[in-house]
């Protein structure tokens, strides 16, 4: 993000559609990894975790 932003500060080109997307989407997922107990307890009072069907173990 922050290059983006360099980069139009420097060269003064519009961020395209695509390049915010981008932006939206790296976000996102620092926020989902950093966060991932946090999502993990919100998925489960959510009634996301089935624990009646057999999977993986878990």
């Amino acid at each position: 993000m922050g290059n983006l932003i360099l980069s139009w500060l420097l060269f003064g080109s519009c961020l395209s559609t695509l390049s915010y997307v981008g932006i939206t989407l790296t976000l996102s997922g620092m926020f989902l990894y950093h966060n991932c107990k946090f999502m993990t307890s919100w998925a489960v009072r959510q009634g996301f975790s089935r624990r009646d069907h057999p999977g993986k173990g878990l």
